[in-house]
């Protein structure tokens, strides 16, 4: 499906590019990860973008009072239209973004762990594993930004995107290692600890997006 996103996207750029006969690429860095934009100018003041970003991130953070260390698997494709509508280098973007963003939460207790409001000991429970990610995968986007990769004078300068990925909460999905991991009392904790995991994953509803871009104009 990714492959297929990303084929369509390419070829309605160039498409578009073949009328044309200015096109830029811009290496980025911001919170969708390290990339890359392809730019087009398809009317005057308005300019079409695809781009697409990757990264690989490990952190530590706590949820429902357990911590859990976790690996951000970052993957997305971006498809924007920028609008100068001052005629300057200031711009609005609307979008669309392919959103294939997840994460695995692990957690190793010692000693004892609560959850869902109650205690196990931690030799009963041994490992504690939640698969993250996103039920939409296209979601809107709107931001603003400055810098025209087209319309400046300079075949080289900067870019910076600001705006929000309406990308909804992502859904956690747990699951235990252990010997009391199978018991019907035990799993009845679990899903309860899933839900408040869930319920502390609401405020990443939205997505803030932030780059910085060097563009190259051909």
């Amino acid at each position: 499906m990714t492959k297929t996103v990303a084929s369509v996207l390419v070829m309605a750029f160039l498409t578009v590019s073949s009328t044309s006969g200015q096109i830029a690429v811009a290496p980025k860095v911001g919170t969708l990860g390290i990339g890359g934009d392809v730019a087009i100018g398809i009317a005057n003041g308005v300019n079409a973008r695809i781009g697409a970003n990757w990264a690989d991130l490990d952190i530590d953070h706590d949820f429902s009072d357990i911590s859990y260390e976790a690996n951000l698997d970052l993957q997305s494709f971006t498809a924007m239209l920028d609008w100068y509508a001052f005629g300057g280098s200031f711009r609005l973007t609307g979008g669309l973004i392919w959103n294939e963003n997840k994460a695995s939460l692990d957690a190793t207790p010692q000693g004892t762990i609560n959850i869902g409001g109650v205690d196990y000991p931690a030799s009963d429970v041994v490992r504690l594993h939640a698969s993250v990610s996103y039920d939409n995968e296209l979601v809107p986007y709107v931001g603003i930004g400055w810098g025209n990769p087209i319309g400046s004078k300079g075949r080289l300068g900067l870019l910076l995107d600001l705006g929000v990925a309406f990308t909804d909460a992502p859904k956690a999905r747990l699951s235990a290692t252990g010997p009391i991991s199978s018991d019907p009392t035990f799993q009845q904790s679990l899903k309860q600890e899933q839900d408040q995991l869930n319920d502390d994953l609401d405020q990443f509803r939205f997505y803030p997006v932030l780059a910085l871009s060097l563009f190259i104009r051909f």
